[in-house]
């Protein structure tokens, strides 16, 4: 049928992480939908779970928790609606939505690893332990790297090396997982990747290098951040030169990325070079995180602008209370 082939094309190429040309695949379907309402329903069913899919890869919870709910309509029960639509109800602020679609998808499909996945992350929110989770779907691949995803979120770097640990040791060496390692690897301090690694700096260049070699996309969100850790590490290491390749290479594929500012930033910060770090930290980009807020603040008070420092920080303050950040930002502050 060339209907789902079309569908198909562009599923593929939301697994490629090429949201906007699967997006602009998707509205001509949708004009076509509109123009012929004899075509069968199960054409608008995968075109309205894609579309919530491309809206929550875009962040746009809102969006998608309304094509998600236009999947329900055709399939009430189906597993992967039901997962989408707790998901962007989470992501909306509609916590009890959420957990009440995800109550339904398990109960519906008890041994559906998307399911589960969709209630751990309701339970993760609510700050609850879940219960009941069956064997084969804890032991899977799916919802182990779910697990970690929530422990990075939560910055609990030494729970994200042990899942992490554990998916590699069964050799499954997916981009997530040798994201989520050099990402922890990075962040978890000296002491705690000591534990899981004899040289961490090396094995975050390695894992990164591994990370961007798997991908082979530079158009995939991932090969930036994967960019800017190895860049990271390299500098560690004492290759300066290796990291201002990978750190200009990073910037070149996305100049608005959050992490290539900051670390940008923090390279200008070590040279002494304040004003440089400034100017990187102009970014509009950088009014939106919390994080940067918090780094632009530092420059500003090393420049002696007080009044400008003091904006930034409750402006980050302000920012993380809103997105539910961990207590690191408002210690820092």
């Amino acid at each position: 049928d060339p209907m789902h082939r079309r569908l198909d094309f562009a599923r593929d190429l939301l697994r490629k992480q090429h949201t906007a040309a699967a997006l602009t695949q998707l509205n001509g379907i949708e004009a076509d939908i509109a123009a012929d309402p004899t075509l069968e329903p199960r054409v608008s069913y995968r075109l309205a779970v894609l579309k919530s899919y491309i809206f929550l890869n875009s962040d746009q919870p809102a969006e998608a928790l309304v094509w998600a709910r236009k999947a329900l309509d055709i399939d009430p029960s189906d597993s992967v609606a039901l997962a989408n639509a707790s998901t962007a109800a989470l992501l909306s602020g509609e916590v009890g939505t959420a957990r009440a679609l995800a109550e339904r998808a398990v109960k519906a499909h008890p041994h559906d690893r998307d399911s589960w996945v969709a209630f751990s992350n309701v339970a993760d929110a609510e700050g609850t332990s879940l219960q009941g989770v069956p064997d084969d779907v804890a032991n899977s691949p799916l919802y182990r790297v779910a697990l970690a995803h929530q422990a990075a979120r939560s910055q609990n770097w030494r729970r994200v090396l042990q899942l992490t640990q554990e998916l590699l040791v069964d050799n499954h060496r997916v981009a997530d997982v040798l994201y989520l390692r050099s990402n922890a690897l990075a962040n978890a301090g000296d002491a705690v990747a000591a534990e899981f690694s004899g040289e961490p700096w090396a094995d975050v260049e390695r894992y990164s290098t591994e990370l961007i070699e798997t991908i082979g996309d530079d158009a995939h969100p991932l090969t930036v951040l994967a960019l800017v850790m190895r860049s990271l590490a390299k500098r560690h290491r004492g290759d300066p030169a290796g990291s201002a390749a990978d750190l200009s290479r990073a910037r070149r594929l996305d100049s608005s990325e959050p992490n290539t500012i900051g670390h940008l930033a923090q390279v200008r910060m070590h040279e002494d070079d304040w004003e440089g770090a400034l100017h990187i930290l102009r970014h509009p980009t950088v009014d939106e995180t919390p994080k940067l807020l918090t780094l632009r603040a530092r420059v500003l008070i090393q420049r002696g602008d007080q009044a400008a420092a003091k904006k930034d920080m409750f402006s980050a303050l302000r920012r993380a209370a809103d997105a539910q950040h961990s207590n690191d930002i408002p210690l820092e502050v």
